[in-house]
């Protein structure tokens, strides 16, 4: 009875994250606006009664696919010096590399955080935790710093970047408009600027 307990879990576990994945395939074309649960259920070849068995509502589903996001870009990093500046150039690069998830994750506090239970916003917050603490375990070693002060430069250095993001994401001719009139101190540089902003954060000039 175990056994087919266990089979029935791995098999939901499954579905689910065929759901997440298709969901994720949808923003990847187009990530201008969340899809519908409706093209997430066709893109993942399951009927829409079946989405929602699994995620209340769109929002939570786009939680879940940023927290998916988000395991991934953590795996990324190769720690491979014991300079905090390159790391930073890591930490900024990475998420260059990563524009869904820049996407999502500016939403999540404006959009998809205020559309959820408390249950699942919570189970969201810890997730992110949980890979903050990860981070900022395998960190400890390579800069010899206490990982309270990690966590924290983690969390702050994170914000920071959605925030530019939030600045610099608009298109390639308002872009070039601004330039044309004189205002590139307001045409914001997310590698450059986010650079700027983190390095003293982490204590370098």
């Amino acid at each position: 009875m175990g056994k087919i307990r266990s089979t029935s879990l791995e098999e939901k576990e499954l579905k689910r994250g065929m759901i997440i994945k298709a969901a994720f395939e949808l923003l990847n074309q187009n990530f201008e606006k969340l899809p519908s649960i409706s093209e997430v259920a066709k893109q993942a070849g399951v009927a829409k009664g079946t989405v929602y068995t699994y995620f209340e509502t769109k929002e939570e589903l786009f939680l879940a696919v940023l927290l998916s996001l988000f395991h991934e870009w953590a795996k990324s990093f190769r720690f491979e010096s014991n300079q905090v500046e390159s790391f930073l150039n890591e930490f900024v690069e990475s998420l260059v590399q990563r524009p869904v998830l820049l996407k999502l994750a500016s939403k999540a506090p404006v959009v998809l955080e205020r559309n959820v239970s408390e249950e699942v916003f919570l189970n969201y917050r810890k997730g992110l935790a949980k890979l903050i603490d990860s981070v900022a375990t395998i960190m400890k070693d390579k800069f010899e710093t206490p990982q309270d002060n990690l966590r924290k430069k983690v969390v702050l250095s994170y914000n920071v970047l959605i925030g530019v993001w939030q600045n610099c994401d608009i298109s390639d001719s308002f872009k070039s408009s601004l330039n044309e009139h004189g205002l590139e101190i307001v045409n914001i540089d997310f590698r450059r600027d986010g650079l700027a902003i983190l390095k003293p954060l982490w204590g370098l000039n």
